[in-house]
């Protein structure tokens, strides 16, 4: 989970704001230009699949590397309403033109084969390519996963429902009401916004991040939307959560710190995370459906993997969308004194597709990133018992798809895609790929001019680079053959 981020307050906070900023971008058709590398706090799971997390290689001239500015406070409030701004840059007609429909079937490469076909020959293919390899890059030890079932495949412009403050502080009453069991909070007091530095003599909440209520005049019952509805609040005797986006991107019931308080006699933060400071002692891990079988002792009793983690996050999960689901995609148990914690790693499914699993950290980018760059989700969950979650971090539920190309039922196959990546990665990088699968790829976009996300079918080639040893992802587009990669180092999985 970017689990830290339950570490401190302003270390997530400062997180946040550079995940809601977003950082680099990269341009999927532009293999060998430019690097960047983005700078941000890092967490993981450690998986036999963390070759999902790109390695890369410094070799190009044409790179540079470009660090995220470590003050995060730069940001000062423009008179804008903030609403009304996103709201401005929301819809298809913003996307930049190589994605609008028309541009992007333009591009189809001329190699795509019925999706009926492409699933026959997958298995040969995989075994041949797992066997022969391709230049420079090695197959031997790869797992190629099973291709979703899926019929036809689609491109797809999302992003956050647009949300006011007022929507905004509903949430926080309604969230406060769950997490407060014992009802010590104070919402005037306690909630703080953290999207901006209070101004001079302004009332804050821990630090130097004013309080939400500052932004409610009395008078006409109207919210100053200049400066966006980031609140959040952090009692170490309650509990956490931050609203951003259009809903949670985190909280914290504290219950597995409640657990150690009583165990231990000592003081435990509800807001940090478990695994971090509380003594969790890590036992197994693997994937959900290797260990999903498993059961252990939770905090009302004993429970499988499967029957804890399920139910904590169909609870949770209301979305919008029949075609819009998630994946446990991993899971850590830990002991925590005489009982034990899931810790899972999650991503959304789109069409029965899944999007790539990542993590945040410092990572380059190859390729022109000024407009978007790729990235995957980085969403997990703390499961202590059957009640429900007892920590979070990651997308909201809530978040608007729109389809952009429809039912495409060609894409290149696996043979034809891996032909792609030994065209443009093979003559500069000697890799070892890990896993091979079909996913939906997401797009960031950069630039004042588009707020959201896009998603394209790409299959995913993670790996390590036999060079630096780092992890690289390389994505090939299922539709055009455009090929892009970024890579993580090494040391956030270790």
């Amino acid at each position: 989970m970017q689990k830290k981020l339950f570490k401190s307050f302003t270390g997530l906070l400062c997180l946040l704001i550079l995940c809601s900023c977003g950082n680099n971008k990269k341009d999927i058709e532009n293999l060998g230009g430019e690097k960047e590398s983005s700078s941000t706090e890092s967490v993981t799971p450690a998986e036999e699949d963390l070759s999902e997390d790109p390695n890369s290689e410094t070799t190009s001239e044409e790179q540079n590397s470009e660090s995220s500015s470590d003050n995060e406070y730069d940001y000062v409030p423009s008179g804008i309403n903030l609403h009304e701004e996103y709201i401005s840059k929301i819809g298809k007609d913003h996307l930049p033109d190589e994605f609008k429909e028309n541009n992007y079937l333009s591009n189809l490469s001329d190699k795509i084969t019925d999706i009926s076909e492409v699933r026959k020959s997958y298995a040969k293919q995989a075994s041949v390519i797992k066997e022969t390899g391709i230049n420079n890059i090695k197959f031997d030890e790869c797992v190629f996963k099973d291709l979703p079932e899926f019929e036809s495949v689609n491109t797809y412009y999302f992003y956050d429902k647009p949300i006011t403050c007022a929507e905004a502080w509903e949430m926080v009453e309604y969230w406060a009401d769950k997490i407060d069991v014992e009802k010590k909070l104070n919402l005037d007091e306690d909630v703080v916004n953290a999207n901006w530095p209070a101004d001079e003599g302004e009332k804050t909440g821990f630090g130097i991040w004013p309080l939400a209520k500052n932004q409610f005049d009395e008078k006409t019952g109207e919210w100053d939307e200049t400066r966006g509805h980031n609140f959040s609040f952090n009692r170490e005797d309650v509990g956490y959560l931050d609203i951003t986006g259009c809903g949670p991107l985190c909280f914290s019931y504290g219950r597995v710190a409640l657990y150690y308080s009583e165990k231990t006699g000592k003081k435990a933060s509800k807001t940090t995370d478990p695994n971090m400071i509380l003594g969790g002692e890590l036992v197994k891990q693997g994937s959900f459906d290797e260990l999903k079988n498993e059961k252990y002792e939770l905090f009302d009793g004993e429970a499988s993997v499967e029957e804890a983690v399920k139910k904590a996050f169909d609870e949770y999960y209301n979305f919008p969308y029949e075609n819009v689901g998630y994946d446990v995609y991993y899971v850590k148990i830990f002991r925590v004194f005489d009982k034990y914690v899931y810790d899972c790693y999650v991503r959304r499914t789109v069409d029965g597709i899944p999007l790539p699993w990542t993590v945040t950290g410092q990572r380059n980018y190859y390729g022109d990133v000024s407009k978007y760059f790729p990235r995957g989700e980085d969403t997990s969950g703390v499961v202590c018992d059957t009640i429900g979650l007892d920590a979070y971090y990651g997308f909201r539920e809530q978040e608007v798809f729109e389809k952009v190309v429809s039912d495409e039922r060609k894409i290149l196959d696996l043979s034809q895609a891996a032909k792609r990546v030994e065209e443009e990665i093979a003559k500069q990088y000697q890799c070892k790929i890990k896993t091979v699968e079909f996913t939906y790829l997401e797009y960031e976009f950069n630039g004042s001019t588009v707020s959201g996300q896009f998603l394209l079918p790409a299959w995913e080639f993670t790996g390590d680079n036999l060079i630096d040893n780092n992890h690289i992802k390389i994505y090939v587009d299922a539709l055009t053959g455009d090929v892009c990669f970024y890579e993580l180092y090494k040391d956030l999985y270790e």
